[in-house]
């Protein structure tokens, strides 16, 4: 679920407040299975925090090398030119997060 992930990779475990705050996105298939088909999904939330309240729990360096905390439209604009630093995302992810934003 999304609470053992947050916590998993950024160490932050959700308060009640913070998991009724949740808020779905979307979801979609993120990988295709060699025999075809779809083998992974992305389940994509948001969750408004402010950046200096957000406990600095140990991330897991095995699955997030970096967290930055950034304007929503500075990230729109990285996901959708591709600009270094940003991790790569399909043409949904960007319009779906913007359409949650």
């Amino acid at each position: 679920t999304v609470s053992r992930e947050l916590e998993e990779e950024l160490g932050h475990v959700l308060s009640d407040d913070e998991r009724r705050a949740l808020c779905p996105v979307c979801v979609f298939p993120s990988a295709k299975h060699k025999k075809g088909g779809w083998n992974a999904y992305e389940y994509v939330y948001l969750l408004p925090l402010n950046h200096t309240n957000f406990p600095r729990g140990e991330r897991n360096k095995g699955e997030v090398s970096a967290l930055k905390w950034l304007p929503v439209d500075e990230l729109v604009k990285m996901l959708r030119e591709e600009i270094p630093g940003a991790v790569p995302r399909q043409n949904l992810y960007v319009e779906k997060l913007v359409e949650a934003v």
